[in-house]
């Protein structure tokens, strides 16, 4: 089990990263090792670690428009 600092100094490493695999991969155990240092879903949904994270995954992608939406729904068959 990772320490918070672990998590933290991992998180920050990140930042120089550009492939998205590997930061979605590093996310996920970040996820994991969380769940044993937060109360519950909202508390480790919120926490600076997970914004960091998801900060850097919408600095790579984008963030989502219209057009992705749709195109998303339609690539799923449904409807929005």
């Amino acid at each position: 089990m990772c320490n918070l600092s672990e998590l933290a100094k991992e998180a920050l490493a990140i930042q120089d990263a550009c492939n998205m695999g590997g930061v979605a991969n590093s996310f996920v155990t970040a996820l994991r090792e969380l769940s044993n240092h937060t109360s519950g879903t909202d508390e480790r949904n919120t926490h600076a670690i997970v914004r960091v994270y998801l900060n850097k995954m919408i600095s790579l992608a984008g963030e989502a428009e219209p057009k992705d939406w749709n195109k998303v729904h339609d690539l799923a068959d449904v409807k929005p």
